[in-house]
């Protein structure tokens, strides 16, 4: 049937592996086996200079070194629930999905039409830029690790790649061409 043609399904598009996939997590230095030491010799220190305040009878500075200590380990259980955070993007020419894991290792997933998705860079006061995403009235915040320099050229990479990822879309779901029907009333009176 001319002009009839069947929308192919998601699946049967050529690319099935994401345009665009982009793991997000925050900055970090250290290794696990840098952090054990840095720990290990943290815990050491604390024990020495507790013993000798305590065998020197200063009690007061006994109780301020458990202190330190105390605020030193909540620091470092604070570092391993910030370095827990990431967010991973993914592009296909059809759908875009944005996975979130929060510092407690929650996962929130938010799945977005690709054709109708816009970035947006607002800005933020002194923490820099704010990268959003945004359909239909929903809004997500991406990046919020990320430094400002950072946050701008993720913000030019996807505006990049959604904008491909609607191009390829719509090759993808364009219809084949149809050849013309010739009117009876145009055909030379050999050929009616």
């Amino acid at each position: 049937m001319p002009g009839i043609h069947p929308i192919p399904a998601v699946s049967a598009l050529p690319d099935a592996d994401p345009l665009f996939d982009a793991l997000i997590t925050p900055n970090d230095s250290g290794t696990r086996h840098g952090r054990l030491i840095f720990a290990a010799v943290l815990v050491a220190y604390a024990a020495i200079t507790l013993t000798a305040w305590l065998w020197l009878g200063a009690w007061p500075m006994a109780a301020y070194g458990l202190l330190v200590a105390a605020f030193v380990g909540w620091s470092l259980l604070g570092d391993s629930r910030r370095r827990r955070m990431s967010e991973r993007i993914r592009v296909w020419p059809d759908r875009t999905r944005v996975e979130q894991i929060d510092g407690a290792g929650r996962l929130s997933v938010s799945d977005w039409q690709t054709s109708w998705l816009r970035v947006a860079v607002e800005p933020d006061g002194s923490a820099g830029p704010r990268l959003t995403l945004g359909s239909h009235g929903r809004r997500i915040s991406v990046g919020g690790f990320l430094t400002a320099d950072e946050r701008l050229a993720l913000a030019a990479a996807l505006k990049a790649e959604l904008a491909t990822a609607s191009n390829r879309l719509s090759g993808a779901w364009a219809s084949a061409p149809v050849a013309p029907v010739a009117h009876a009333a145009a055909l030379p009176a050999s050929e009616r």
